[in-house]
């Protein structure tokens, strides 16, 4: 998600919410939108810019649906700066540094963490299975 990306561009790219659900837009949608309850490939406006609605179903769907950033309760930013704080870091990074660096507490940060480790760990089994076959 980050390759390539220093410290400096990141925090130009991503200073805002708005810049990091714009960010997510287009790597969700930016090939056109396909509701994940129906399959429909229509929407309309749905309750926020970064919301669509199913025209089919009226399912509305979040930019931030099926995401590592779905469900958090902290802002898209900070969830964000974890997130590249995870991945710029190769040796890893204690939970309680990862909090103190973005202003979050310790337990939030240990829990974003997992629930990467959880989606990094089964994007490895899938490509450990596609490659077997």
């Amino acid at each position: 998600m980050f390759e390539g990306i220093n410290i400096i561009d990141f925090i130009r790219r991503f200073n805002d919410n708005d810049s990091c659900y714009s960010y997510l837009m287009e790597k969700k949608w930016g090939n056109g939108f396909s509701c994940s309850y129906c399959g429909c490939t229509q929407s309309v406006k749905g309750r926020t810019w970064y919301y669509k609605r199913c025209r089919q179903c009226k399912y509305g769907e979040s930019v931030t649906a099926n995401t590592v950033f779905h469900g958090m309760k902290i802002p898209v930013l900070k969830a964000f700066h974890l997130a590249f704080r995870l991945a710029a870091k190769k040796k890893g990074m204690s939970t309680v540094e990862l909090g103190h660096e973005v202003g979050v507490q310790q337990k939030t940060a240990w829990l974003f963490k997992r629930k990467v480790q959880e989606i990094l760990s089964d994007n490895k089994k899938l490509k450990t299975a596609v490659e077997a076959d």
